[in-house]
């Protein structure tokens, strides 16, 4: 309330900088000043719905006036949002970079977060089934993270003068055949860069469809398949079939496109045979798959073995020598080597104390010279193999 100039009542500043719809004839507090000074007069008037609503439109005046208005309101509100979402596909990326399954820890990882402080993640939550954390919101992140570098690679790819691509068959958990298709490339410095472009549902294995599959993707990607130098692929007859391999049908839309049997995979090739006419190398890789099995699949032996290792300072973990990844068996000799005498200790007990036929003959065969001889050898030949195959 305030006096009038000539103090014979008073108005009221939120009525006068704030009025309400105009009513007929002059209006007391706000045309004229009120002369009835009684607590009674004061009362009544705030009660007034007019004067209710003058100084709800005052109230939010000041706010406006603290806070930028509506129009800062919201903005401070999106920014808010806006964070808690990238922090969120942040922890995706993180997820993903990581080889994590996100689908089971994407939301676990945010709660974690939040319990850290970052509490404006709350504002994720928009209402009460929405909280940025369905299957179907992850995998939506999961493309976007995905898209972006990828168009960045394509776009090298197009400045390129030549391109190579470099792919090969595989099957998903669901055994839905797919094919692998890697890039090779000049980048604007001229340094050559190999990169992951994609994986293609195919319907079966065959030269016509594979070939169907990678055009699809090339003019998906923008890329002239006249710039392809090079087609890397396995050796399969489906690939570099002479007449009616995959490379032979590309070669049909451009003439000077080089087939290229990939150099790692020939190597694993050659690697594999050399040993196929030797018959001891033969019963040296069963015997290291069948000591591999024999502590892998029982965890009192493994236990056993743990603690003779302790003893011996020795603990390594045997490592499974297979076929389809020919650098591990560079890795199965040496962690045998390393740990030689704690598993030739743990066999004999295992053949002593619990009377096991299966320790008692691995035992034995790993204790001739032949054996320890041809583990040794291994590991040299086996260490300049794997240079040369990470070459």
């Amino acid at each position: 309330m305030e006096v009038s100039s000539d103090g014979t009542g008073m108005f009221c500043t939120y009525c006068q900088d704030h009025p309400p719809p105009k009513t007929r004839g002059v209006s007391v507090w706000m045309d004229v000043p009120c002369t009835t000074i009684i607590k009674h007069s004061l009362v009544r008037h705030e009660t007034l719905q007019g004067h209710t609503e003058a100084k709800a439109r005052f109230d939010s005046a000041k706010a406006a006036e603290r806070t930028g208005g509506i129009a800062q309101a919201m903005k401070k509100q999106v920014n808010l949002e806006r964070s808690a979402f990238l922090a969120a596909l942040r922890a995706m990326y993180w997820l993903t970079t990581n080889e994590i399954p996100h689908t089971t820890n994407f939301s676990s990882l945010l709660d974690m977060m939040r319990g850290l402080g970052l509490s404006y993640l709350s504002h994720l939550n928009k209402a009460g089934n929405a909280h940025y954390t369905s299957e179907e919101i992850m995998q939506e992140m999961v493309q976007v993270l995905s898209d972006e570098p990828r168009q960045h690679i394509f776009n090298s790819m197009r400045k390129s003068r030549y391109f190579s691509l470099l792919i090969d068959e595989t099957t998903d958990i669901a055994v839905a055949k797919q094919l692998i298709i890697y890039g090779r490339y000049l980048t604007e410095t001229h340094e050559v860069r190999t990169s992951f472009l994609a994986i293609q549902d195919i319907a079966d294995g065959q030269a016509i469809t594979i070939v169907a599959a990678i055009k699809a993707f090339l003019s998906s990607a923008d890329l002239d398949i006249n710039k392809m130098a090079g087609f890397g692929s396995d050796g399969a007859a489906v690939m570099v079939g002479r007449r009616n391999g995959v490379a032979a049908k590309l070669r049909g839309d451009n003439q000077k496109l080089v087939n290229i049997h990939c150099i790692a995979h020939r190597l694993a090739l050659a690697s594999a045979q050399a040993a196929d006419g030797i018959t001891y190398l033969m019963k040296f890789k069963d015997l290291i798959g069948q000591l591999y099995r024999f502590y892998e699949f029982s965890p009192v032996r493994t236990a056993g073995l743990k603690n003779i290792q302790d003893v011996l300072n020795s603990r390594v973990k045997l490592v499974q020598a297979k076929d389809v990844r020919w650098l591990s068996h560079n890795q199965a000799v040496i962690a045998l080597k390393r740990t030689y005498a704690a598993v030739v200790t743990s066999l004999e007990h295992e053949a002593t104390e619990r009377n096991e036929a299966t320790a008692r003959g691995l035992a034995t065969f790993l204790t001739t010279f032949q054996f320890t001889a041809t583990l040794l050898m291994l590991c040299d030949c086996f260490r300049e193999l794997k240079l040369t195959s990470l070459i």
